[in-house]
């Protein structure tokens, strides 16, 4: 019903505009449509009841005063000597009443990259844990944390512990993880994030180590068309991406959506996302990702993507899944 209603809103509203925008959707939907999907029913077992929670990843503070949303993302670069970034985003996200969603990302800072994860293991990045590990203490509520994001990531360079040995991946994730429980007495729930593509198993930490699994969806039609030829909606995202997870047998988080390109394409790739999370994709938490990506990020020959949207758009299709 969304999907007939909005359309015609748009037109009215902008006019010839709108109105190509609904075209050149619909001439490349055939197109996504032949992307080997997981079987719909197979989706649809899976689908809890209840509509997710919504959260956002905000660092200009745009959504501040919106009630509609319940969780925020922060992301702190464990080298910052004594995490006061990480301190002022926190009392900001808990006195604004909203559950923080902290994603460690652990840089290596001055010393070698090649040896980062073994030398977590070994502990010589035990002073970066326990700033972590001091903050948290001295906060109150539950925590979610993802650490190591995008492990299994090796298209781009981004990030110095993606692609690594798989192995050692899961010694230093475990021994993070241990270090933070043993000194941390708040509810943590532990997110496993990798960007979810062939052999992302080979990082899975174990059962006893995670708590949800988290997903990234992005749409950037330059890259979707540049790399597969066609347009991606965020079913085809969704269902190639959880095919490869469910054997975790773990909640699902989509820990970043974010969708770029005119402002029609992105209401309408919304709208659909929306429309899927509502009737099949079983997801407990969706966090948008609402400011630009780093630069060079997807590419020297890309430009770097916006992923920030009308936030008329997301607080009103966020009303209305809950309602």
């Amino acid at each position: 019903m969304l999907l007939v209603i909005f359309p015609i809103v748009m037109i009215i509203f902008n006019g010839n505009r709108a109105f190509k925008g609904i075209i050149w959707r619909k001439s490349n939907e055939t197109k996504a449509s032949t992307l080997k999907d997981q079987s719909n029913e197979n989706l649809k077992s899976n689908k809890s009841a209840q509509s997710p929670y919504f959260g956002i990843y905000d660092p200009a503070n745009v959504f501040k005063d919106n009630r509609t949303l319940t969780y925020e993302q922060v992301y702190f670069n464990w080298s910052d000597p004594n995490g006061k970034a990480l301190q002022s985003k926190l009392d900001q996200i808990i006195l604004n009443k909203r559950v923080p969603v902290i994603t460690i990302e652990p840089w290596n800072g001055s010393n070698n990259e090649i040896d980062l994860l073994t030398d977590i293991s070994k502990g010589k990045y035990d002073q970066n844990i326990d700033i972590i590990i001091k903050i948290l203490s001295g906060c109150s509520g539950k925590f979610y944390i993802s650490w190591g994001h995008e492990m299994d990531q090796n298209l781009a360079k981004r990030y110095p512990w993606s692609g690594k040995d798989p192995n050692q991946y899961i010694l230093a994730y475990r021994y993070v993880q241990n270090r933070i429980r043993k000194g941390v007495k708040n509810e943590i729930l532990w997110i496993w994030s990798p960007v979810a593509k062939n052999g992302c198993e080979r990082y899975w930490p174990g059962s006893d180590y995670v708590d949800f699994v988290g997903l990234p969806i992005y749409s950037y039609p330059t890259w979707d068309k540049s790399w597969y030829g066609h347009l991606r909606s965020f079913k085809s995202w969704y269902n190639e991406k959880y095919s490869l997870v469910r054997q975790f047998h773990k909640p699902i988080i989509i820990v970043e959506l974010g969708v770029t390109g005119s402002t029609d394409y992105q209401t309408f790739w919304l709208q659909e996302a929306f429309e899927y999370l509502k009737t099949s994709a079983p997801v407990e938490i969706v966090l948008f990702f609402y400011t630009k990506d780093t630069e060079g990020s997807w590419g020297k020959d890309i430009s770097t993507p916006d992923w920030r949207t009308d936030p008329q758009t997301i607080s009103g299709l966020v009303k209305w899944i809950k309602n």
